[in-house]
Order: structure tokens, then C-alpha cells, then sequence
């Protein structure tokens, strides 16, 4: 059974130069404790893995603005300029791929399953990426603000029947009259 460690003994684990995966988007759910629990042991020399490196003062920049990191791998930069100003004076690697790039690759070299995140809006393009293995599961974002019966259209499209409470027959006044799923041509 998996056993929970205080942050200090998780930092005890890392070693200067190893590479570190650490989790959340914009310092929502990166393990603080554990970061600044890595800053008090002073390692150093370290490849991070992450989506981003955080905002100023928080998380993984602090981190960068220690100088503690010798590379980055991620997809994006844009809320830390000391991530920006590091790679200008060649002091800090920087390797940036998009979200499903990203996923497929911590997937491959991990086995840890993973879910593709970003500009995911068309049926086949999520079939794609599950059907290629570049990840486990699909979030989709974009297309379901786009369009909230994402799913139904995606299943339709690909044949499969879709199965919904009758009430929902009746969401859409210009759909009362017929598949609700299939909006009429006089929209």
C-alpha cells in the first residue's frame, strides 16, 4: 500500500541533477510544500517536467529564480519571464511542445497514463489521438463551450446510438419537431 511521506522526506528523494515531473497549471496544484522543501536542501542541477513554470513567487518559479533548474520541459512559458530571461542568457535549457505532444510523451516514457488537454474541438481528432496512443483519455474544453452536445454529435458521427431522457427532446424550441441531435436546416 502506498505510503504518505511528509514534503521534507519527498525532497529527500531528489537528488541534484535528477528529473522531477511535478503536477498542476498555474501553481493550481503544484505541491508548494514540496518545492520550497527542495529549495531548503539546496538541490540543484534539475530537469523539471511540467506544464508550466508558474507565476512570479510561486511554485516552480521559485524554483527558476533560484537558479535551481538547468531544464525545462513543458508547453508554455508565458507567465514567468525569468523562465524567458534565463534561456536568453543560455543559463537555462527550455524544450516546449504542445499539450498533446506533451502528454504523449510523459505517456511513452512513463507509462503513467495520461490525458491529452488543448485545442481538441472535432470528433475524429480526439478518435485520433486515442486510437494512436498518444494518451489514455480526452478532455475537452473548447468544443464542449462551442458546443454543449459535443458528445452526442461526436458519438453520431462515428455511428453510434446515443441515448438521452426524454425531457431533452423538448431543450431546443427549433429541435421539438424532430432529432433533436440534428438541428433543422431553418435554424
Amino acid at each position: 500500500m502506498a505510503q504518505i511521506i511528509s514534503p521534507e522526506k519527498a525532497a529527500e528523494l531528489v537528488k541534484d541533477g535528477n528529473r522531477v515531473m511535478i503536477g498542476g497549471f498555474m501553481n493550481c496544484g503544484t505541491p508548494p510544500k514540496i518545492i520550497d522543501a527542495l529549495l531548503a536542501r539546496g538541490v540543484k542541477d534539475l530537469t523539471i517536467i511540467a506544464n508550466d513554470n508558474g507565476m512570479p513567487g510561486k511554485g516552480i518559479s521559485k524554483l527558476v529564480a533560484e537558479k535551481r533548474i538547468k531544464k525545462t520541459i513543458s508547453t508554455h512559458l508565458g507567465l514567468n519571464p525569468e523562465t524567458g530571461v534565463q534561456m536568453a542568457a543560455g543559463t537555462l535549457e527550455v524544450e516546449v511542445m504542445p499539450q498533446g505532444t506533451f502528454a504523449e510523451r510523459i505517456r511513452c516514457e512513463t507509462s503513467i497514463p495520461t490525458m491529452a488537454v488543448g485545442l481538441i474541438t472535432e470528433p475524429q481528432q480526439a478518435e485520433d489521438i486515442i486510437v494512436n496512443g498518444q494518451a489514455d483519455l480526452v478532455a475537452l474544453g473548447r468544443g464542449m463551450l462551442f458546443n454543449p452536445r459535443w458528445p452526442w454529435h461526436a458519438a453520431m458521427q462515428f455511428g453510434e446510438q446515443v441515448y438521452y431522457p426524454p425531457q431533452y427532446e423538448r431543450s431546443h424550441p427549433k429541435m421539438r419537431a424532430g432529432d433533436f441531435l440534428k438541428p433543422r436546416a431553418d435554424n
